[in-house]
């Protein structure tokens, strides 16, 4: 799946998006994910979706996504913010997201 995503584009819709890019659908040549990962990928989404879905990607920024860490972690540990947030910054989103440098902050992409 090569479909362009857009900045306006919704995070919910862009993550369903990059999920189905990684599955494999018949007389497809997508990359092929296990059900475990796309299960944990499922997930991550999940999450992520709770404080992201109806948010454009060009309005995500670091602020929010460091909002988003501190609000998680009254929840759960760090290892899973983590993987939250790789699933976040995957290559299907990356592009899309609009990460504002800030002085004592920065969040490597």
């Amino acid at each position: 799946m090569q479909e362009s995503l857009h900045p306006e584009l919704i995070f919910a819709e862009a993550a369903e998006a990059w999920v189905n890019s990684r599955t494999m659908s018949p007389g497809s040549r997508a990359r092929y994910i296990s059900p475990r990962t796309l299960s944990d990928l499922q997930q991550y989404i999940r999450a992520l979706n709770r404080k992201f879905g109806p948010v454009p990607l060009n309005e995500i920024d670091i602020g929010l996504l460091r909002e988003y860490q501190r609000e998680r972690s009254e929840t759960c540990g760090a290892n899973k913010i983590n993987q939250e947030m790789t699933a976040m910054r995957c290559s299907r989103l990356r592009p899309r997201l609009r990460i504002a440098r800030c002085g004592a902050c920065a969040l490597a992409t």
